[in-house]
This record gives structure tokens, C-alpha cells and sequence, in this order.
């Protein structure tokens, strides 16, 4: 169920979408997703929404363009869902960032997901019982990825770069040097790509990727998955890219990890962050 509260916000703040005497009734639900921008939820909105916690099928939430006055609101909100396993936050502003540093143990969060611009302030939040991530920070990036290193239990992690032109992704090394090796199995790297491949492929040896994978820390990476998000004018031949790759992680490439997929994006005029994790 998506709940798109943006005009009741704007106009109405004394309105809610429907009784909350019906949301218990609800017993097959599933996901939830909230959206409400540009202005900030309603402490009133945000209540109601927490309602949604009863219904104890839950086991997704989704928050999508939704501005908080503060972090903490956020993460009030999260607490307010005990059943969910897998959280997802994308293009979420908030104010002032102040809140506890973690969501309590009472919340089992086996996934998590995070398209926003700063995603270490969201990942202070969250224990280390999460197995599978996603991350797609803005371009640009400049986070401490510090955080990263609580994740103790992380076994899937799925890091995307969108990367305008001219510019480096250069939080890339910066995060995966603070990613916990001991029980990652799967790592994928999406590059959505606004200019020709090749020059992302020369950062992969600038940044040192292949000894970063192939020390000790990774020993039991069991796939690399390289993945060319672009639209199809400025995608690199298959070809280019399998000899690209073999020149860039030679040391993964003769472990046989390595995973290569191409796609071909149309043009989207809400630009690339636009895509889903």
C-alpha cells in the first residue's frame, strides 16, 4: 500500500486519509510507503501513519520523499513498526539531525536501503543484525562511512554510483575500507552512468579495487557483480568491458567472481537519482 499524504499536508492538516479503526482490519498487509514533500510531515500525519504498526503482517517500510523536522521523527517512526524486517529510505530530508544513535534491539532488521544524500546519518541508526544493504548516495558524496563498520553481520551489499560528468565517485574506496569482510558473500557495484565507461573503469585501478577485494578483509567473497547502468549511446561493447574488467581486477577475475551485466536505460527526465536501488 502506498499512502501519498503531500496534498492533505498542504491544505489539509486536520484531515486524515481514512478512521484508524480500519487499519487493524487490514490483516494481509505487507508494505507500507509513505511519501509526503516538500513540506515537512505533520506531527498529526506522523501519529496516524504510526498506526500502521498493529497490523503485525508487516514486514516492509518504505519512506519516499518524506521531510521530517528531525531525525529523531524519522526514526520514531520507524520504531512505531515492530514486525517490519526490511526498511527502505529514499530522497528523505530532514532538519536538524538529533535522535538516539540506534534503533532499539526490539526491531530485527534483516535489510536495509538507503537512496538519500547523506546515508551514514541513517546508518548510525540501525544495528548490526542487517544482512543485506543498498546504498545510493548523491553524487559527490563526502560521508564518513565509519558507520559501515557496525554491520558486523552483513552478508549482501549492493553500492550505486551515479556519477555526473567530470566527476569521481570517490567515497567508493572510503566505504568498502570500512565494510565488514567476515561474512560478505555478495558485493555489487551499479554504475548509472551520464558519460562513456571507460573512464569509470580507470578508477577501478586508480582506487585500488582489486587489492582492496582480494585481501584477507574479502577472503570470503564469493561474487563480484560489476554492473553499466547507461543509456545506450554511451555504454561500453561487451567486449570492452570484459577485457576492461580482467585488466582492472585481475586478482578477482582468476578467483572467478566476477559477474558482468550491462543495461541500457532510457532517458528519464527526473534524472538519474531518479532510479530504484
Amino acid at each position: 500500500m502506498h499512502l501519498d499524504l503531500t496534498a492533505l499536508a498542504n491544505f489539509r492538516r486536520d484531515i486524515i486519509p481514512f478512521p484508524s479503526c480500519i487499519i487493524a482490519h487490514l490483516s494481509g498487509l505487507r508494505v507500507i510507503s509513505f511519501t509526503c514533500s516538500p513540506n515537512r510531515l505533520p506531527d498529526s500525519y506522523a501519529s496516524w501513519a504510526s498506526i500502521f504498526g498493529v497490523c503485525q503482517s508487516l514486514t516492509i517500510l518504505r519512506l519516499h520523499k518524506v521531510t521530517f523536522d528531525s531525525m529523531d521523527d524519522m526514526v520514531q517512526l520507524i520504531w512505531s513498526f515492530p514486525t517490519i524486517n526490511a526498511v527502505e529510505v529514499t530522497r528523505c530530508t530532514w532538519r536538524f539531525d538529533t535522535g538516539p544513535e540506534e534503533c532499539p534491539g526490539r526491531l530485527r532488521l534483516a535489510e536495509l536501503k538507503i537512496a538519500n544524500r547523506y546515508p551514514t546519518d541513517i546508518l548510525r541508526r540501525f544495528g548490526p543484525a542487517i544482512r543485506k544493504m543498498r546504498i545510493q548516495p548523491y553524487p559527490l558524496c563526502r560521508d564518513d562511512w565509519t558507520a559501515l563498520m557496525t554491520y558486523v553481520d552483513l552478508e549482501e551489499l549492493h553500492l550505486t554510483l551515479v556519477t555526473p560528468f567530470g566527476s569521481k565517485p570517490v567515497w567508493l574506496a572510503d566505504a568498502l575500507s570500512h565494510v565488514p569482510g567476515d561474512r560478505l558473500q555478495h558485493l555489487s557495484i551499479i554504475h548509472i552512468l551520464q558519460d562513456y565507461g571507460a573512464e569509470m573503469i580507470e578508477l577501478w585501478t586508480e582506487f585500488r579495487l582489486d587489492d582492496i577485494l582480494s585481501g584477507t578483509h574479502f577472503g570470503g567473497l564469493r561474487q563480484l557483480r560489476l554492473v553499466f547502468d547507461a543509456s545506450s549511446w554511451n555504454c561500453p561493447v561487451v567486449a570492452e568491458l570484459e577485457e576492461a574488467v580482467t585488466n582492472a581486477f585481475p586478482k578477482c577475475s582468476e578467483r572467478g567472481i566476477i559477474k558482468l551485466e550491462r543495461k541500457h536505460r532510457t532517458y528519464n527526465s527526473s534524472g538519474p537519482y531518479s532510479n530504484s536501488l
